[in-house]
Formats: structure tokens, C-alpha cells, sequence
């Protein structure tokens, strides 16, 4: 490795999207429920908010922040009696399509006849993750009606093929919303409050996942501009870890521990132990370059004898294993009153924390120093105990 290598892995590790904190979202109930994305779902809410006659409590919140943008994208005022209207679901268009929510002036009721005039009407198609595939002439035909006008609501920006309606993004509904909803928010109880919010972050997580697809537009880039570095990069971790672990290994050797087999990544993990004791102490080296900290384990391990004869031991028979691992700070498994199958027994474990530079720059001495300290007492009380196999 050569000095302008080091100082290009320097710039990399600068790159602000690096740096970035990860803020984890609360899911929404319609996440937790596991429809986010129903158009029927969505519609369902949408009805029930137009609908001034809910129980919502938000009057006639929407239906005015609807006719605000029909006003602004058709560039005219659509008179429409925000008093006295119905709305309707799925209902049925000459050609046999749906459509997704209709607001009218008149009560179509459950005979709806598409023949007759009901007032003033909007026709709203909705759209989610879904294209824009329907009939929208037959939508608009079937709803005999001198005052209409038809709403397609979508995530992206679309433009409508068909002059009789006007495009509205999601976005741009819940912006008008939310804009005037401090007005409403007074009269609506507790629990219908709680349902308005969660719909409005579940419409608002669509634009949120588009912004992390271009946030990972963006680490595309990166990483394809620089391949060849990241790539060495990572080998220098490796390499980094594999050091640490054939460190490890030469102070277990040292004491005449055993090198084992490793049940995890090889780079991330040593274990060493003493197979006549069924003892094993398993080092996880995952955060040391991240949080500058390790673990250590220590286990019984395949043999269901020694872990029995283990949890068979009394508090008594423990003083002097407490006392060494409370003097280590070593968190501790002791006795268990039930037997049975169980090869494995985890009776230690420590983790070591605000690791420094000279902690890794010297690390043969440092893992050294606290073995002798930590770890040989606790191992040389619990092979007494056990005794021979």
C-alpha cells in the first residue's frame, strides 16, 4: 500500500452519505397490517375523509383541500355543494369498469342508474404503485351529471390523456390537507386523530421511499466511480481482522489453549478453549472498528454431562467463581435447576469497550493483559469445579 492509496481511503471515508445518521422509521399501522400500498385500502380512507357525515371529526377537510387543487390545476372553480354530497365506492360504469370513489351532489342509493343526472359529481381514480391503465372516457360518460369532473390521483406527476380530468399527486393532496388541518384538529377525538396521522405518513412514506431511491441512486454512483478503491479497501479490513485474529490465537497458544473451530464469520471471530473441559471462549471482533469494542464468551460447549454437572452446582460450591468474574466484571450464567439436553452453556461473557489506538496498535499485549487478568482465575476456578470428564 502505498502513501496516495492511504490518502485516497481517507477521501473515501469522507463522502457525506457515509456520514449520514440512520434514523429508523415507526412503522404505520397499515405497515404493521401489512397493506401500505391497497389502492382499495387507500380509497377506503379517502371515501371516509371526503365523506362530511363520518365520524372523523376533520368536517370538511378534504373535500375542500380536493377542490382547492381541482381549482389550481384546472385553472376554474368547480362548483360543488360541500355541504350536501355523497360518497361512493367502487361503483360501476356502463362499460363494466369501477370507479374508484365518486362524489355527487345526489344519492345514487344501491339501484344506481348511470342514465340519470345527480348533480354536480367528481370521479376519482386512484392510483398507487399501479399505471394508469383504465377506461377514463367510460368513467366519465357513465356519470350523467351537466357538472363534472374527473380527478386522477397518483404518485408521480401524470399527465392525463383525457382533457375532462386533472392530475393530482398524493403529495400534493396531503400538503393541502395537512396545511389546514391545525383548523380541524380540535374537534376530532383522540383515536380519530391517531388514524389521520398514521394516513398521512403512510401516503407520505411513498415519497420517502423515492427519496431513498435516490439516495441509493447516489451509492450507485459511488460505488461505481470508485470500484477499485472501495474494493482495496475492504481487503485492508480483512486484512486488519485477520491480524487481530492471528494475534488472538498466538496469546491462546501461549497459554496452552487450543485453537478451534469457528462457527461464524473466520474474520470476526476466534475461538480457542480446552477440549478436555469442554471449554471454549469465543472473541467477536464485529464492532471493533465501528463502536471500538469487542466480546468475549465463555462457554461449556458439546457436552450435555458437563452442563448438567455445571448447573447442578450450588451458590456454595460458586463463591469463589463469582468472586473472580465480580472482580472482571464479567456478566455471569450460573446454576439451573432443570436437565435434559443441553450441550451448550454459556457461563461468561464481557464486553470491552473504548478501545484506543495503542489498545490495537499493541494488541498482542492488550488481548494478553486481559487474559491473565480477566480470564485465568475464572478458568482455572471453573475447570476445578467441573473436575475431570
Amino acid at each position: 500500500m502505498t502513501q496516495e492509496d492511504w490518502q485516497k481511503f481517507e477521501k473515501l471515508v469522507q463522502w457525506d452519505e457515509l456520514n449520514k445518521p440512520i434514523k429508523k422509521e415507526e412503522p404505520t399501522l397499515f405497515k404493521i397490517a401489512g397493506f401500505p400500498n391497497y389502492e382499495n385500502v387507500i380509497s377506503n380512507f379517502y371515501s371516509y375523509y371526503f365523506d362530511v357525515s363520518q365520524p372523523h371529526g376533520f368536517d370538511n377537510l378534504f373535500i375542500t383541500s380536493l377542490l382547492n387543487l381541482i381549482a389550481k390545476e384546472s385553472g376554474k372553480e368547480f362548483s360543488f355543494n360541500i355541504k350536501a354530497f355523497n360518497a361512493y365506492r367502487e361503483v360501476r360504469t356502463m362499460k363494466g369498469g369501477f370507479i374508484d370513489i365518486l362524489l355527487t351532489e345526489g344519492d345514487i342509493g344501491e339501484d344506481y342508474r348511470p342514465l340519470e343526472d345527480y348533480g354536480a359529481a367528481i370521479i376519482i381514480e386512484n392510483k398507487v404503485k399501479a399505471e394508469v391503465y383504465n377506461d377514463l372516457a367510460d368513467y366519465y360518460d357513465s356519470i350523467k351529471s351537466s357538472n363534472k369532473i374527473g380527478v386522477i390521483l397518483t404518485i408521480a406527476p401524470y399527465k392525463s390523456p383525457n382533457k375532462n380530468y386533472v392530475s393530482i399527486t398524493h403529495n400534493m393532496l396531503i400538503s393541502e390537507v395537512t396545511g389546514q388541518a391545525i383548523n380541524h384538529l380540535l374537534n376530532a377525538s383522540e383515536k380519530q386523530i391517531i388514524i389521520f396521522k398514521d394516513f398521512i405518513k403512510n401516503l407520505q412514506s411513498y415519497y420517502q421511499n423515492q427519496q431513498m431511491k435516490l439516495e441509493m441512486d447516489k451509492h450507485v454512483e459511488f460505488f461505481f466511480n470508485n470500484g477499485h478503491e472501495v474494493t482495496q479497501l475492504f481487503k485492508e479490513y480483512n486484512n486488519f481482522l485477520l491480524h487481530l485474529n492471528e494475534t488472538i490465537d498466538l496469546v491462546a497458544q501461549n497459554m496452552q489453549f487450543e485453537l478451534m473451530n469457528k462457527k461464524s464469520s473466520a474474520r470476526k471471530t476466534s475461538v480457542f478453549g480446552l477440549s478436555s473441559a469442554s471449554l471454549s471462549w469465543w472473541v467477536y471482533l464485529d464492532e471493533i472498528v465501528d463502536t471500538k469494542s469487542f466480546l468475549i464468551e465463555f462457554w461449556i460447549q458439546q457436552d450435555n454431562e458437563v452442563v448438567n454437572r455445571w448447573k447442578a452446582l450450588t451458590d456454595a460450591d460458586l463463591a469463589l467463581f463469582k468472586s473472580h468474574t465480580n472482580d472482571a466484571a464479567i456478566i455471569t450464567t450460573t446454576t439451573n435447576s432443570d436437565t435434559g439436553k443441553n450441550v451448550w452453556r454459556k457461563i461468561g461473557a464481557k464486553k470491552y469497550t473504548n478501545l484506543k489506538l495503542e489498545n490495537l496498535t499493541n494488541f498482542q499485549e492488550y488481548f494478553d493483559g486481559i487474559m491473565k487478568k480477566d480470564w485465568l482465575p475464572v478458568k482455572e476456578e471453573v475447570v476445578r469445579l467441573l473436575g475431570s470428564k
